[in-house]
């Protein structure tokens, strides 16, 4: 409670007596890490949810239960799925050589064969290079979400609705 009654304080303050303040007393930076934790456990939870549904609509317990929706299911499958998965694996293995190979500098790492690459080889440095290629990868993630979900929508089945937003949610 203390915390916030220190945020309203501060943000009614002038901005003279606020640059006064020590950094460790300012409520923002005491604020900053329970926020960003509470916001990518929220993030987590709500792609983990909307992944299970969207599996458990695909493979339910009793694959006979799923008359109208198998067409869907299948189609969800092998044309939405399977193509965003690989994008996204491969951009979360990107992401990762090119962060190891960061804080592993100046020593070599065995992660740099798989961002070492003729697109990066500039006297700029790889960190540039690597944030291109990573908006690159949101980008096509974005497109396929965006095409092939809508897609979805066109079979007109039963089940088609809540796999629509289990994949929009979770992309």
């Amino acid at each position: 409670m203390d915390i916030i009654v220190d945020s309203l304080r501060q943000a009614f303050m002038p901005k003279r007596d606020y640059d006064k303040l020590r950094e460790e007393e300012k409520s923002w930076t005491r604020l900053q890490w329970p926020l960003l934790t509470a916001t990518i456990s929220l993030l987590s939870l709500t792609v983990i949810v909307s992944v299970t549904v969207s599996l458990a609509i695909v493979f339910p317990a009793n694959g006979s239960n799923r008359p109208f929706a198998r067409p869907a299911s299948d189609y969800y499958l092998m044309v939405v799925l399977v193509p965003s998965s690989i994008i996204f694996l491969s951009s979360v293995t990107y992401l990762f050589a090119g962060i190891t190979v960061a804080y592993s500098a100046p020593a070599r790492h065995g992660c740099l064969k798989v961002v070492e690459n003729n697109c990066c080889a500039s006297k700029r440095g790889g960190g540039q290079c690597l944030s291109i290629l990573n908006l690159i990868f949101a980008a096509i993630f974005g497109l396929l979400a965006l095409f092939l979900s809508s897609s979805l929508l066109l079979l007109g089945s039963s089940c088609s609705l809540p796999l629509f937003w289990c994949y929009e949610i979770a992309s």
